[in-house]
C-alpha cells in the first residue's frame, strides 16, 4: 500500500514538473514570437530606408554623369580650339614666308638706280604695276595677319574661361564623389543592420520551432502566430495542375505579366478549406478576381482565395484551420495568395514539402518556368 502511495506521489511530482516546464516553454515561445515580429517590423523600416537611399544614389549618379559630360565637352572644345590655333599658326608661317619674299623683292626694286631702270628690260610702267600688286598682296596678308592676332587674343580669353569652367566642374565632381561616398557608406551600414535583423529573425524562428517540438499538442500555447506555419500549410483544394507565382510571359510572349499567387486548377467539384485559423475580413467580388474571400491571420498576414463559385462563410467569421469557406467546380482555377501587409509572398515557401510536385506545373509544361 505504501509502495502505491509513493508511486502515485512520484507520478504527481513528475506531472507537476512537466506541467511547469511546459508553461515555461510556452512562455518562451510567446516571448520569442513577439521578438520575431519586432525584428520583422525593424526589417521593413530598414528596407524602406535602404530603398530611399538607393533612390538618392541614383540621383547622385545622374548628377555625376551630367558633370562628366560637361567636363568632356569643355575639354573637347578646348582641344578643338588648340587644334584650330595650331592650323592657323602653320598657315600664318607660310603666309609670312610669302610676305618676306615679296618684301625682299620690293626692296631690291627700290634699290635700283635710274640708270638701271632706263637700261633694263623692265619699264617704269611694269615696275609701278608690280609694286601695285605687291602692295595689294601685302595689304591682304596684313589683314589676315591682324585677323589671326585678334582670333588668338579671343581664343586666349576663351581658354581662360574654359579653364575656370573646368576648375569649377572638377570642384563639383569632387564634392559629388564625397556625397556619393557618404551615401554608399550609409546604405552599407543599413544593409548590415538589415542582415543582422534578418539573421536574428531566422535564429528566433529556428528556436521557436525547436521549443515547439518539445511540447505535445495539448501543451501548445493557445496564441498562434501565422509565421510559425511557414513550410507547414496544406493546399486549400486538391488540384490537377497549377501555375507558379511571379513574372511570366503571355501566350504570344510579347508582354510579361506578374502573378501574385498560385493558380490552382481544381481536380473535382469540392469545398475550399482555410489553410490556417483567422478572421474573414472580406467577402465579395473583386475585379479580375471574381468571388473572393480574404482571411486575416493576425500580425498583418493575410490569405486570399479567389475564383470561388459559392461562398460558405460570412464577413467577420472566426474560422479554424481546415474549415470550409466556399465551393469551387472541377477544372476551375482558384487563385491562392499569401500577403504580408500588401506585399505578395510566394505560397510555395509556405506549403508542406512535395505538395505541388504531385500535380503538373503548366508553366514548366510550356517551357516558360521563371
Amino acid at each position: 500500500m505504501k509502495l502505491l502511495v509513493l508511486l502515485f506521489s512520484f507520478m504527481n511530482v513528475v506531472s507537476v514538473q512537466a506541467g511547469i516546464e511546459a508553461v515555461s516553454i510556452a512562455k518562451q515561445i510567446e516571448e520569442k514570437s513577439e521578438n520575431y515580429l519586432k525584428q520583422d517590423q525593424k526589417k521593413r523600416k530598414l528596407q524602406a530606408l535602404i530603398f530611399k537611399i538607393s533612390k538618392e544614389l541614383e540621383k547622385l549618379e545622374d548628377e555625376r554623369r551630367d558633370i562628366e559630360e560637361k567636363i568632356y565637352l569643355a575639354k573637347k572644345n578646348a582641344n578643338r580650339g588648340i587644334t584650330d590655333l595650331k592650323i592657323r599658326e602653320e598657315m600664318i608661317k607660310k603666309e609670312r614666308k610669302k610676305i618676306h619674299k615679296q618684301l625682299r623683292m620690293l626692296a631690291s626694286w627700290y634699290k635700283l638706280g635710274i640708270g638701271d631702270v632706263l637700261f633694263s628690260s623692265t619699264s617704269i610702267k611694269d615696275l609701278d604695276k608690280r609694286v601695285f600688286y605687291v602692295k595689294r598682296f601685302l595689304s591682304a596678308q596684313g589683314s589676315r595677319l591682324n585677323q589671326f592676332i585678334d582670333d588668338k587674343k579671343d581664343y586666349q580669353v576663351k581658354k581662360i574661361s574654359l579653364k575656370e569652367q573646368l576648375k569649377e566642374l572638377a570642384g563639383l565632381r569632387k564634392k559629388l564623389k564625397g556625397r556619393e561616398s557618404k551615401t554608399k557608406k550609409l546604405k552599407n551600414y543599413h544593409t548590415r543592420l538589415f542582415k543582422r535583423a534578418d539573421k536574428k529573425q531566422k535564429d528566433l524562428f529556428a528556436s521557436i520551432r525547436s521549443l515547439r517540438s518539445n511540447l505535445s499538442e495539448k501543451e501548445e500555447p493557445k496564441l498562434e502566430y501565422f509565421f510559425t506555419k511557414k513550410g507547414k500549410l496544406d493546399l486549400p483544394i486538391n488540384i490537377q495542375n497549377w501555375e507558379a507565382f511571379g513574372i511570366y510571359p503571355t501566350k504570344h510572349r510579347r508582354i510579361h505579366m506578374n502573378r501574385s499567387g498560385l493558380e490552382l486548377t481544381s481536380n473535382s467539384t469540392q469545398r475550399v478549406k482555410i489553410v490556417a485559423s483567422g478572421k474573414v475580413v472580406f467577402q465579395g467580388l473583386l475585379p479580375a478576381y471574381g468571388k473572393t474571400v480574404i482571411v486575416d491571420h493576425g500580425n498583418r498576414y493575410y490569405t486570399v482565395y479567389a475564383g470561388l463559385n459559392q461562398f460558405h462563410t460570412d464577413f467577420g467569421d472566426d474560422l479554424d484551420e481546415g474549415e470550409d469557406i466556399g465551393k469551387i467546380e472541377e477544372g476551375k482555377k482558384l487563385v491562392f495568395e499569401i500577403r504580408k501587409f500588401s506585399e505578395a509572398m510566394d505560397p510555395r515557401q509556405w506549403l508542406k514539402n512535395n505538395k505541388l510536385l504531385m500535380a503538373k506545373d503548366l508553366n514548366k509544361k510550356s517551357g516558360i518556368q521563371l
